[in-house]
């Protein structure tokens, strides 16, 4: 109830101050109107705009009270017979040296934004600059026109400073206030948007030339464009540090959005520049005519079967050329799957299969099945289009054959590739073997367990620190006693038999000249 209370008194003291207001203004109008003294707060037309220096004078402006008493000696008397009910009497309202209007616009608004001017019959506040561009019809062309300041003004003060900074950050003010700076110089307005945009363009071009490099460069140096945060990717320190040499790229990153280096952007960029070398590489085989074609199946990081297309040619100064054209979604291994996936790449690139010359895979059935395999579907297609089994993957299927069929040299590389991988698997023996070495040593070369004829290096690698071995082996064995100390006894065993080096030297022998011919055939 008290609250209550207290409510109805502060309403009946709100409408309490705004009579004893109106009825100061209607006795000044009558009292001046009698008296035909000038109105200092109408001399201008009643409709006119109140500008900010007639706004400032309305508080150092006499009342009527200072000039003729008799009025507020009447509203005095109103007052105090009206307000019995209340705590005290009501004081008469000089908010107007604060405020203008009928309901909160603030003076100081006015120094804030000085292009605002306040309408007082209507209320309404607008903006100065972009009402007078939109008399001249320079805002014909804005794509986006704040009207609430222009033809609608605006009057919701609960908000007013929010809509007021926001307005003069929009492009319509914006361009208004550049167009009439530029009528006011007496220079074109086309031609300084037109310089003040090419200026902009410029900038932009620029910026957006330096991010390409960088990520150009990123691509070329196969260096990860992105980090475990945004801020330390090697993307953005690149960038950073090019920013300090460069104005535009530093004025450029400052922006708060729009600087075209997220991820999207990026991902984006990098499809561009590899479409661009797809397209170079290709035009290459065109102009070639003929070619021929190699694929492969792989699977990536999750476990998804990709399909690899590389395209063999030869130029006019008859240099064979093998190029790299990219990975291929693959939802099946079967043939007609392979098949219509190998058409379908061939028809994106512009190639013509009646073009094709070669087809080259390895020994898989869904590939190179001479009934139903991938082969004989191209050779349907174009029957001059030859299948040659991999050269390199018939060495590896050679090499793997004879040296399984002999027992002796079977076991003597099972046993040195598991040697490797006894001393490289721990940090604690791979230290103590290096300390062994001697300083111009190789180190052990890791075991390939797929790829035989990429063993040589490992080979040679074993046979020429296999006295530091032996020794690394014996230490080993004396020193740990665990299930490692017995496994570094039996190595040592096997590996001072003269059966082991004899086969290890024949083995290196062979896999060298292997090596040879593989890569001659690359």
């Amino acid at each position: 109830m008290y609250i209550a209370a207290c409510v109805k008194v502060s309403n009946f003291n709100f409408l309490f101050k705004y009579l004893v207001r109106n009825m100061e203004r209607y006795f000044a109008k009558r009292v001046r109107r009698e008296s035909g003294d000038p109105d200092p707060l109408s001399c201008a037309a009643p409709n006119r705009p109140i500008t900010a220096h007639e706004l400032n004078n309305r508080s150092t402006t006499n009342t009527l009270a200072d000039t003729n008493p008799r009025p507020r000696q009447v509203i005095a008397s109103a007052v105090a017979a009206c307000s019995t009910n209340s705590s005290e009497a009501a004081a008469p309202d000089n908010s107007l040296s604060k405020t203008c209007g009928a309901r909160g616009f603030k003076r100081e608004w006015i120094d804030t934004f000085p292009r605002l001017i306040y309408d007082d019959p209507s209320s309404r506040a607008f903006c100065k600059m972009c009402q007078q561009a939109k008399e001249r019809r320079l805002l014909d062309n804005v794509k986006v026109v704040n009207t609430a300041f222009i033809t609608d003004r605006y009057n919701a003060w609960k908000h007013a400073l929010e809509r007021f900074k926001g307005h003069e950050q929009s492009d319509c003010h914006r361009s208004a206030v550049m167009k009439l700076c530029y009528m006011a110089s007496g220079q074109n307005i086309a031609s300084g948007l037109s310089q003040a945009k090419s200026a902009e363009m410029a900038t932009a071009r620029s910026a957006l030339h330096r991010i390409v490099t960088t990520i150009m460069f990123l691509g070329e140096q196969g260096l990860a464009i992105r980090g475990k945060t945004e801020d330390s990717s090697n993307f953005r320190k690149l960038l950073s540090l090019r920013a300090s040499d460069v104005d535009e790229l530093k004025a450029w990153l400052a922006r708060s959005r729009y600087r075209w280096i997220s991820h999207d952007v990026q991902n984006e960029i990098l499809q561009l520049l590899a479409n661009d070398v797809l397209r170079r590489v290709l035009a290459d085989v065109r102009e070639a005519r003929y070619y021929a074609v190699m694929i492969d199946e792989t699977s990536d990081c999750s476990r998804h079967e990709q399909l690899v297309l590389c395209l063999r040619f030869c130029d006019s100064q008859l240099e064979i050329h093998e190029v790299f054209t990219g990975f291929h979604d693959l939802q099946d291994q079967n043939a007609s799957t392979l098949f219509a996936v190998t058409q379908d790449i061939l028809t994106r690139f512009n190639l013509d299969i009646k073009l094709c010359r070669g087809q080259c895979f390895d020994g898989a059935s869904n590939v190179a099945g001479s009934v139903n395999g991938l082969q004989s579907k191209i050779r349907e297609a174009e029957p001059r289009a030859l299948f040659v089994h991999c050269s390199s993957h018939s060495i590896n299927l050679v090499v793997q054959d004879a040296i399984r069929s002999n027992p002796a040299y079977r076991d003597v590389l099972a046993m040195f590739g598991s040697l490797i991988t006894f001393v490289r698997d721990s940090p604690k023996r791979l230290r103590l073997f290096e300390r062994l070495q001697q300083d111009d040593a190789r180190a052990l070369r890791p075991y390939c367990p797929t790829r035989w004829i990429l063993r040589e290096s490992a080979l040679t690698s074993v046979l020429n620190n296999y006295s530091e071995l032996m020794t690394f082996l014996e230490e080993v064995n004396t020193e740990d006693k665990s299930y490692a100390g017995a496994k570094a006894a039996g190595f040592a065993s096997q590996m001072y038999k003269f059966q082991t080096y004899f086969h290890l030297l024949s083995l290196e022998k062979v896999f060298a000249a292997i090596g040879t011919v593989n890569q001659a055939m690359q």
